[in-house]
């Protein structure tokens, strides 16, 4: 039986935290005085009791792809909608990552984005855009989605590496707090984080602060509504905000599918 918590970090308790509030009083990022040493395992315990309480690695190995909606709606002042975007996404999890996203363009054009777990190709109404920031901002949002889509399992990432910063509170819940960054920036630069918010009864994720080092711009998520699929709980709806630009967003997926049986053929780059 698991301890709801672990031994290891009973010393750290009465650790100070620094907060930082956004312009609604939303916690932002918290972290204590000093990064607190503790044993290697008193890390890996908190982010297996997480992988479990989202339903457990083993059964997470048995996600071979998946298919989904992907709406994504910024908000204004008086949060009145001022941009609604919908994408169909096709996912392979295994044996390598791969992905397919389909949408349309501000200006009306059909977009297919093609990632065969390597090279990555971008069309524009059928024809190959090769120009290098196009490029570079459509591996940028096949590679985040393909992130969020694994959240929690790749705490347990081999590139992954993981650092204990201490205990705060979140809502008037305690929680643990867990830093990973991405040995190598397969993702994104080595140097962002990715911080962890981890409530210490349900062990459940409570909040992810992401850290683009390069922008200087720090993106708060919160799950806010979560599902049931086989044993594995989703997030299929969350917020966002980006900070210092304080710009609220929300994310939705809609009639997600878990092992759908996905045709090889869609992540063929032509």
């Amino acid at each position: 039986m698991r301890s709801s918590t672990p031994s290891a970090l009973s010393a750290s308790t009465d650790r100070p935290c620094r907060t930082l509030l956004g312009a609604a009083g939303v916690l932002l990022l918290f972290t204590p005085a000093g990064a607190v040493e503790i044993p290697e395992r008193g890390t890996d315990q908190i982010a297996h009791f997480c992988l479990v309480a989202h339903g457990g690695p083993e059964r997470w190995e048995t996600v071979r792809d998946m298919r989904f909606t992907h709406v994504v709606t910024r908000y204004g002042p008086g949060n009145k909608v001022i941009q609604e975007r919908a994408a169909e996404v096709y996912m392979r999890l295994q044996p390598h990552r791969q992905c397919r996203i389909e949408s349309f363009t501000e200006d009306g054009k059909s977009q297919i984005i093609i990632y065969d777990g390597n090279e990555l190709q971008l069309l524009n109404d059928g024809v190959a855009d090769n120009d290098s920031v196009a490029l570079k901002r459509a591996r940028r949002r096949t590679l985040s989605l393909l992130y969020m889509a694994s959240l929690p399992f790749n705490l347990d990432d081999e590139d992954v590496s993981l650092t204990y910063r201490g205990e705060g509170t979140i809502s008037g819940r305690d929680v643990y707090h867990l830093r990973a960054k991405i040995r190598g920036g397969r993702i994104f630069s080595p140097a962002d984080t990715y911080d962890y918010f981890i409530d210490q009864e349900t062990y459940r994720v409570a909040q992810l602060v992401y850290t683009n080092s390069g922008e200087g711009v720090s993106y708060l998520v919160r799950w806010s509504e979560m599902k049931n699929f086989g044993g594995i709980l989703r997030p299929v709806r969350w917020d966002y905000m980006a900070s210092p630009r304080q710009k609220a967003t929300s994310v939705e997926y809609k009639d997600l599918q878990i092992n759908p049986g996905l045709d090889s053929s869609l992540f063929e780059i032509e």
